[in-house]
């Protein structure tokens, strides 16, 4: 293999010893670099040595959007598009994870008691990506509880 091989692998290994990505993130950076004619095979090498798999990126995203940072199926969708995930990729995801309520559920059993006020979660829920079905299935009963108090 030739050296603008070389160079181009080199740069790809330096992209992923920040963090994993996507092959779409290591072909644009290439791309943004000059190379064109080694993308193709540097991706190769790349996967022959397991050191790139889009899949394992979008799971690895989805379980970091989870808990205090859980975020609906929109706004994980929309992140995994952004970021280069085939499209397959992210609808296998999708279909990996939880309910949107019970990860909304999730989320909401983090806050401090003083933040569960209805609107209040309401707003972030809709910052969060998640679903108006959804919304409306965790807000009503915290707005059925405060008239009971």
């Amino acid at each position: 293999m030739g050296s603008e091989f070389a160079k181009a692998l080199e740069l790809a290994l330096a992209k992923l010893a920040s963090a994993d990505r996507f092959e779409s993130e290591i072909a644009s950076a290439l791309e943004r670099k000059g190379f064109s004619d080694e993308i193709g095979a540097v991706l190769e090498r790349l996967r022959s040595r397991r050191l790139v798999s889009d899949e394992r990126v979008a799971e690895g995203v989805a379980r970091a959007r989870s808990g205090k940072r859980a975020c609906g199926d929109r706004s994980l969708r929309a992140e995994l598009t952004r970021r280069g995930a085939p499209a397959a990729c992210i609808d296998a995801v999708l279909a990996q994870l939880p309910p949107e309520r019970e990860r909304a559920e999730a989320w909401l059993a983090t806050l401090k008691p003083t933040l569960a006020e209805p609107a209040r979660v309401a707003r972030r829920l809709v910052g969060r990506g998640f679903s108006e079905e959804t919304i409306r299935e965790i807000v009503e009963p915290l707005l059925e509880a405060g008239e009971s108090l």
